[in-house]
């Protein structure tokens, strides 16, 4: 086994990423960013994302972002294994952007803040009283549907328990009217236009609390204005 391999299997273990995923799907849980999305000055290990797309009404999880203080690690499994990317910068590099990182420091750093994250929501015992917590809540499914033609394309989905999906196709948008300070606050942003509660799950996807026709029309002539 090569250095590389024993450093990242022996601290972090495929297992425990996918203890993650497993908890991100029943709890609904998307991570935990302070100061909105930005980086900021929030110590590195203080923000986590777990990276998802949704196909066919399925989340599938790609990985892990650990960031703060202008840098970037990106946990994940690739072909059976676990690989650790590492990157610093003043904004959130994709994640094929971050090299992989063989550097012992490094490692160390993403594998410390990893665990903390690991033992703060209780992995993996949580899982289990989480489902037992959500097995007596009724199911919610998309009643509506609405394409916004606009910052490159968006969908608006109304959901069955008064809520409503805002989800990107690619976040933050190319747009010249929206700062990088709006675009790391959007929800904020948005809240404050629409006047309904917006909370952000993920870098793309914005839950409005709210499923009224105002909403619908108030949100798309926003993201049109932009």
């Amino acid at each position: 086994m090569s250095l590389f391999n024993f450093l990242t299997q022996s601290q972090i273990t495929v297992e425990q990423i996918q203890d993650f995923y497993r908890y991100s799907e029943i709890a609904k849980w998307g991570g935990q960013r302070k100061h909105g999305y930005g980086s900021g000055n929030v110590p590195f290990g203080g923000n986590i994302e777990i990276d998802s797309t949704r196909e066919n009404s399925e989340w599938r999880y790609e990985g892990i972002w650990i960031f703060g203080d202008k840098k970037w690690a990106y946990i994940s499994i690739k072909n059976g294994n676990v690989e650790l990317r590492y990157k610093e910068t003043d904004y959130m590099p994709s994640s094929d952007d971050c090299p992989i990182t063989a550097n012992s420091k490094e490692i160390s750093l993403i594998t410390k803040n990893f665990m903390a994250w690991y033992k703060e929501l209780k992995l993996p015992d949580s899982i289990a009283e989480t489902q037992k917590q959500m097995a007596g809540h009724k199911a919610v499914t998309v009643v509506k549907e609405i394409q916004i033609d606009a910052l490159g394309g968006a969908v608006l989905r109304i959901l069955s328990d008064k809520t409503a999906f805002l989800i990107f196709n690619v976040f933050p948008p190319k747009c010249k009217k929206l700062t990088k300070y709006q675009a790391d606050n959007f929800e904020k942003l948005l809240s404050d236009v629409i006047k309904k509660k917006v909370i952000r799950d993920d870098r793309e996807l914005f839950i409005i609390f709210d499923d009224s026709q105002k909403m619908i029309d108030d949100v798309t002539s926003f993201l049109q204005s932009l």
